[in-house]
């Protein structure tokens, strides 16, 4: 059961140590913030700027003068000018509560390591030095690329006869290509590996976007991350980027456990984050003999200055107790169906920990190993007519699903992708389609 605890927004040190040191439990506690006053005063406008910014000011008592100062003045002059006084100040006071949040965070780009060679690993180094903690969930991860043919020469931007004859096919980038370019991503803590090492780094990037976002993200901010639906013409749309070898920009997120929990990381914890290139076959798909060149690759970081009774209290705590951070372990598991084979039996997938979620995908064999003629993301349905998941010997959410593709019966197959996601009965959806959800979202 989670426990309600009053954090000390106030600028005393010792209040600071007294609740960072003694506030102890293995739930996720929920934080309520003191008692502002209501009504007429100072508390009563103000109380928005005050929750908003005095957990981060490292200068809270003079910043937050200036700001309430020029904030009242803004409240008087909307006033005079006929607005509603309490209008004119939640207005204003929301205002400056983004004005001083603004002022405690600050973005930064970091660089390689090294130069980005063709196919090598890219190796990024964020130091932990200094007062400021790291918001790893608002990181994003910068790419420019451009594809060139295997010896270095530009592809052509129409589909043109070559000298000898012969036809020459465009080539494109797979979906949701800035994922796709990494095989692999390994995060480390002060040198210690914390992320699960696997080659399915693009699997499970697409697989999260495809079932965590709807219509609205896919057909707007995750298309700066080349995301378009193949069933769309998404590869002759994603094609038309890169014609002539143009150089393409794109941004996004990190798809790693660490940097799907809100919490900030303390400061004097190094970063590191090492991505592994993606072979050519598996990220391009058209003719052969085409390569991806990366022109620039950098990491955006969001550095939090916070409180120095915060800093202080977190240490004093860090004398008795261990950091720890909530997050949801993603594994992704790859197994082989032997060819010809009508059935297969796969025992203790899991031992010890229940997963609460598992999403089960088939594609080819060459697919998924990488060829320029095949999408590594088309999920086939392979005719299958029954999967079930057992836990001690019983099904489990349900009996298992007995499908028919051959008849279109397939419906409980399709019910999950919402009830699995607990989107089913909400107003929204995963802007995939019945028809869809056969032909490559199976």
């Amino acid at each position: 059961m989670s426990c309600v605890t009053k954090v000390p927004y106030a600028c005393c040190t010792t209040k600071f140590q007294e609740h960072y040191t003694n506030h102890k439990g293995s739930g996720i506690p929920y934080y309520e913030g003191v008692s502002f006053q209501k009504g007429y005063g100072l508390g009563g406008i103000f109380r928005r700027l005050f929750r908003a910014a005095l957990p981060f000011l490292v200068k809270g008592g003079k910043a937050l003068g200036k700001e309430a100062l020029v904030t009242g003045t803004n409240v008087i002059n909307d006033v005079v000018s006929g607005e509603d006084i309490k209008i004119a100040a939640k207005r204003r006071s929301k205002e400056a509560g983004k004005n001083l949040a603004r002022k405690a965070i600050g973005q930064v780009e970091f660089h390689p390591l090294s130069n980005v060679f063709d196919g090598g690993p890219v190796e990024f180094h964020i130091s932990g030095s200094g007062d400021e903690y790291l918001d790893l969930s608002q990181t994003q991860l910068y790419v420019k690329a451009k594809i060139l043919k295997a010896d270095g020469s530009p592809i052509l931007k129409e589909i043109k006869t070559v000298t000898d004859g012969s036809p020459e096919t465009k080539v494109g980038p797979v979906n949701l290509f800035l994922h796709s370019l990494f095989s692999q991503v390994d995060v480390s803590l002060n040198d210690r590996l914390v992320s699960n090492s696997s080659n399915t780094y693009p699997y499970r990037s697409y697989i999260e976007t495809l079932l965590n976002h709807g219509f609205d993200s896919k057909t707007s901010q995750l298309t700066s991350e080349m995301f378009y639906k193949d069933s769309d013409n998404g590869l002759e749309k994603r094609s038309k980027f890169f014609e002539s070898s143009s150089t393409v920009d794109m941004i996004g997120g990190i798809h790693s456990d660490l940097f799907h929990q809100e919490r900030l990381l303390l400061n004097l914890v190094d970063v590191k984050i090492k991505l592994i290139r993606s072979k050519p076959e598996f990220c391009l798909q058209g003719t052969e003999g085409h390569k991806v060149v990366l022109e620039k690759i950098s990491l955006l970081v969001r550095k939090v200055r916070v409180s120095p009774g915060v800093i202080l209290g977190h240490v004093k705590a860090l004398e008795k107790e261990t950091a720890k951070y909530p997050i949801n372990r993603v594994l992704c598991k790859v197994y082989s169906v032997p060819h010809g084979s009508m059935s297969t039996l796969q025992d203790n997938i899991f031992v010890g920990q229940m997963p609460k979620r598992i999403i089960v995908g088939c594609v080819e064999n060459d697919a998924f190993h990488g060829t320029f003629q095949k999408s590594p993301f088309y999920f086939k349905h392979f005719d299958m007519n029954f999967i079930g998941i057992y836990v001690d010997g019983q099904p489990v959410p349900h009996n298992p699903l007995e499908l028919n593709f051959d008849t279109n019966n397939y419906i409980k197959g399709y019910y999950s992708l919402f009830s699995g996601t607990d989107k089913f009965g909400q107003d929204q959806g995963l802007f995939i389609s019945r028809e869809e959800y056969i032909n490559g979202n199976t």
